[in-house]
């Protein structure tokens, strides 16, 4: 059972105490006095209501300059009563401030609870649909009733990208579509009325909503958040283009139902193993892109890329036949060819290399598809690039490590034993 919200309650002001004996009677010896003296006798009564409304908080004060005016020494008073009016002041000022302060403090309390109710009343249900499929759906459902994209977009885009975080730590290669579901009303006019003076209307059957955005991809978990930021304005222009198609006249939004993410597991990765020789993709094949795609005619082209690494990197060091007389001193066990991302990963634990694989996206970028285990990188790094061809048959090519970034020349993102990516 859900808790209602709260309701502020105002504070009374609180009552004024009544006078004490000891005041009344302070009060009764003050007025005791009185001067004949039409000008005297204002300052006089001045002291005397002073006292009463507690402006001067002690008697012996009050009865100090009532003294002053009995012996007639008006320049005395003077710096008497300046006194007392700065210290009044104070008082005042410093009474003020701490009703202020515990005010403050008292709206703060309740603006948490309230906020803390509201927090678990309108949190918005998380779903995950078709979880053990290759392309489940993640629901952020709406409990509040938001009419405006912004709101909607900005009170269910942190939870779901959690989701999706959550989602890549099993499957680090998808592509992703956002989108919205959404409710509209149309009101209709009471043509029937019998006043003239009002217009009624009905509500009408509502009717569901649909947008999405295209799909981008994404290969690592780094990358979920910036993607999705980036999918904001396409996906206001497509829920826009969307309500534009279902609604006419008197008919307007409800409300935001849900927000949610499509997560398609890309072939690429565990199931992708890399074979014969492909040739260089056409961006990436001028000589200042850094890659080197040595021509094996077999299933290895995985292990003529570390052979090829264990040279000193010459001119001809790339030749089958010069790769061939290479002493190999790296361990080959539990490893079969062609070979895939999880033995490429034993390939690492027994010669402790950190292996790094890119991989071209449709946007004609490379990403890391695979980081290895960085543990490793001080003994050695290698990074390769896998391709693919149109009938799935995927190679390695090694990537040299002083390759790098040229806008002439490609988009290949190495950086001199580094992992940058973007």
């Amino acid at each position: 059972m859900t808790e209602k919200p709260q309701k502020r309650k105002s504070t009374k002001p609180q009552k004024a105490k009544p006078p004490s004996k000891k005041l009344k009677a302070n009060i009764a010896s003050l007025e005791e006095w009185s001067s004949k003296d039409p000008f005297i006798e204002v300052f006089n009564q001045l002291i005397i209501s002073n006292y009463k409304d507690r402006t001067i908080a002690q008697n012996r004060t009050a009865t100090a300059a009532q003294d002053l005016l009995k012996s007639n020494d008006l320049n005395k008073f003077r710096k008497k009563y300046a006194t007392i009016v700065t210290l009044a002041k104070k008082k005042t000022g410093t009474t003020q401030a701490k009703r202020e302060e515990r005010n403050r403090i008292e709206t703060e309390e309740t603006d948490k609870k309230m906020k803390a109710v509201e927090r678990v009343v309108f949190r918005p249900n998380l779903k995950t649909r078709k979880q053990e499929t290759e392309a489940p759906s993640h629901e952020v459902e709406f409990k509040r009733d938001y009419t405006n994209f912004n709101e909607a977009w900005d009170n269910g885009k942190k939870l779901l990208i959690k989701m999706i975080e959550k989602h890549m730590e099993k499957k680090p290669n998808i592509k992703l579509n956002l989108g919205f579901t959404y409710t509209v009303v149309k009101i209709v006019i009471d043509a029937d009325n019998e006043d003239p003076l009002t217009v009624e209307g009905n509500e009408q059957e509502p009717l569901k909503g649909l947008c999405s955005t295209t799909s981008v991809s994404i290969y690592n978990i780094a990358s979920v958040k910036p993607s999705v930021n980036d999918l904001k304005g396409q996906l206001e222009f497509s829920f826009q283009k969307s309500l534009e198609t279902i609604s006419g006249s008197s008919w307007s939004l409800k409300r935001f139902d849900t927000i949610f993410a499509k997560t398609h597991t890309l072939n690429a990765g565990r199931k992708k193993k890399g074979g014969s020789y492909l040739p260089t993709p056409p961006q990436l094949a001028h000589s200042k892109c850094g890659l080197i795609n040595i021509q094996n005619h077999d299933q290895e082209c995985f292990k003529w890329c570390m052979k090829y690494h264990q040279t000193g990197q010459t001119k001809h060091d790339h030749r089958i036949t010069v790769l061939q007389k290479m002493e190999d001193k790296y361990d080959w066990s539990d490893i079969t060819f062609p070979i895939s991302f999880d033995q490429i990963t034993t390939f690492e634990e027994n010669n402790k290399v950190t292996m790094n694989i890119w991989e071209i996206a449709e946007d004609g970028k490379t990403y890391l598809t695979k980081q290895g285990n960085v543990l490793h990188c001080q003994t050695g790094m290698v990074n390769l690039l896998l391709v693919e061809n149109e009938e799935g048959q995927a190679h390695y090519i090694y990537i040299y490590q002083e390759a790098r970034q040229d806008a002439s020349y490609g988009h290949l993102q190495i950086l001199q034993l580094s992992l940058i990516h973007t």
